[in-house]
């Protein structure tokens, strides 16, 4: 913020100018008209800045949060990127259009007592709290914004009934018992749920494998996940990896490659798993749950497959060493994530996790 000037024959001049800087380190300036007195060019700054902060305080959150979105668009996946957008458009529509000045403390505790916020789980309405509390430290960074009415709101605890739900682990007796109910005409979803099992991949980065991450039969490369019709880089480093497939996994792979090579323009770039397009998760969800159903079993959500799958080697496996394999089958980000789940486990080879996958079947 300065004053200029400048000479016009033998006549000086003076003008304001204001700069501001936006999120991305670009320079605005607004200025003035020239002036035949300094003292008036400085009476015009002062307006300048007036109105600049007058215009950060009259953004409403929607436009604040869009652009905190956008900002922090580089460090997330896309799924997490459109799922902010989400939550800005469904559980903050309350606020989306009020001023953030006018956005106090009591305004967010009424927000937050609205039925559809109330039926969020515990770290959903964590996750909305976290938004809110992100879009007002970013303001405060870019706009000087004095506060944050979220630091009068405390984080949300899980209730006594979250804490004793527990995660539903299916024996392998159990998961055939879930597989019989699935009809042929359902047979590539049963091979996808019969994958989740025996390699403890999450559901999408099983539905985006393609036939060129095959590594021969025997291992399968996952590094990639397909969202909103591209491929992503999966959410952390850890989870790309290579996993090594049991008998079984090899017999289903060998399958899917068989029925799909018989189709005209087969290609590798073909997904494992739907073809020429990505099997819809809901698909599978849907048919998974009616044969929990029709099996008489206890609801089990598809990622409890990825915890029975490490259940099952926990359970066999003896040596010491052999966390470290099974964290990295897992796709976790440290060893420390795959104790605080699963606790300890003993030394086996990579072999041998495949042997005990092997005998499940």
């Amino acid at each position: 913020m300065s004053i200029a000037e400048k000479m016009v024959g033998k006549k000086k001049l003076w003008r304001a100018v204001v700069s501001s800087y936006d999120a991305y380190g670009k320079r605005h300036q607004k200025v003035s008209a020239w002036f035949d007195r300094k003292t008036d060019a400085q009476e015009a700054e002062a307006t300048l800045k007036a109105n600049q902060a007058k215009e950060k305080m009259a953004k409403t959150f929607g436009e604040v949060c869009a652009e905190w979105i956008e900002y922090t668009k580089k460090d997330n996946v896309a799924k997490t990127y459109h799922d902010k957008y989400h939550m800005l458009n469904t559980y903050m529509a309350a606020i989306k259009d009020m001023r953030m000045d006018k956005i106090r403390p009591a305004t967010l505790q009424k927000l937050f007592t609205e039925p559809g916020f109330m039926a969020l789980g515990t770290s959903r309405k964590n996750r909305v709290r976290g938004i809110i509390n992100s879009t007002f430290k970013y303001a405060m960074k870019i706009y000087d914004y004095p506060n944050n009415p979220c630091d009068a709101i405390d984080s949300y605890k899980r209730t006594e009934e979250e804490k004793m739900r527990k995660k539903v682990i299916y024996t392998p007796e159990q998961f055939r018992k879930m597989i019989d109910q699935i009809s042929q005409g359902h047979w590539e979803i049963s091979n996808v749920l019969t994958m989740l099992y025996l390699t403890g991949m999450r559901l999408n980065e099983c539905l985006s494998l393609t036939f060129s991450d095959l590594i021969g039969l025997q291992q399968v490369h996952v590094w990639r996940q397909y969202v909103d019709g591209d491929f992503h880089v999966l959410k952390t480093e850890g989870s790309e990896r290579v996993i090594a497939l049991p008998k079984h996994a090899q017999e289903i792979m060998q399958y899917q490659l068989d029925y799909y090579k018989e189709l005209p323009d087969f290609d590798e770039t073909w997904f494992i798993f739907g073809g020429p397009k990505k099997l819809p998760d809901n698909t599978v969800r849907n048919v998974a749950n009616k044969a929990q159903r029709d099996a008489k079993l206890p609801h089990s959500r598809l990622h409890d497959l990825r915890h029975a799958h490490a259940s099952v080697l926990l359970e066999n496996l003896k040596g010491e060493g052999d966390i470290l394999k099974v964290s990295k089958r897992l796709g976790h980000s440290s060893v420390a994530t795959t104790m605080n789940i699963y606790a300890h486990i003993l030394d086996k080879s990579e072999a041998e996790v495949v042997d005990v996958l092997d005998n499940l079947f």
